[in-house]
């Protein structure tokens, strides 16, 4: 809302649980020609390759239409979007919303994902993070994510982007608390539900 409390348009794209449905129990599912650009292709083609961590040649990409998802799918000479992996599809649904703001708009976004390391990989979550700094670097983007990765929390932590923060939901006397102020160790141990070890030594007598 602007200082006159007008509304004005702001591009928000939110990826939900429900990109993670199954294309096996889709009831509809067609491909398509994706009719990207040359540059585009070639861009979703390596983010998929090197986030994934796979060598393939002869690659193309296919619009995935299903009663749930519209998205981006990569095609190889062994098998089209329809045999992506769970996680090549949730990676391309990421990267379809990604090209969404690199293409069609100019003042930035809001991109919000929930839990973003399923399907993936621990590699592939450290290799997506590293990307997602840099498309919102590029693209202006603000981007928000839950997780439950200590993989991925553990990284971010340890690299200390100047411009990344911390938000960890907690219930505390049935509600819930966001506690800006915590360490890498607190989640970690309260991901795992587990006590915190007290590290004093003890007297030796």
């Amino acid at each position: 809302i602007d200082g006159r409390k007008n509304k004005y348009p702001f591009p928000v794209i939110y990826l939900g649980l429900k990109r993670l449905f199954p294309n096996a129990n889709e009831v509809k599912f067609n491909t398509t020609n994706s009719k990207l650009s040359n540059s585009d292709k070639k861009f979703f083609i390596n983010e998929i390759k090197n986030i994934m961590v796979v060598n393939s040649d002869n690659n193309d990409v296919e619009r995935v239409i299903t009663q749930n998802k519209n998205y981006l799918g990569i095609k190889t000479d062994k098998y089209a979007a329809a045999g992506n992996s769970a996680g090549q599809d949730n990676l391309g649904q990421i990267l379809t919303a990604i090209l969404s703001f690199k293409n069609l708009y100019e003042d930035g976004g809001i991109l919000l994902i929930d839990e973003l390391e399923a399907t993936l990989f621990p590699a592939a979550q450290i290799n997506l993070i590293k990307r997602l700094y840099n498309y919102a670097k590029a693209y202006n983007l603000q981007i928000i994510f839950t997780t439950h990765s200590l993989e991925i929390i553990e990284y971010l932590f340890n690299t200390k982007y100047p411009d990344v923060k911390f938000n960890f939901l907690e219930l505390s006397n049935n509600k819930v608390v966001n506690n800006k102020e915590v360490t890498f160790d607190y989640i970690k141990h309260k991901i795992r539900v587990e006590a915190r070890q007290n590290t004093k030594k003890e007297n030796v007598k």
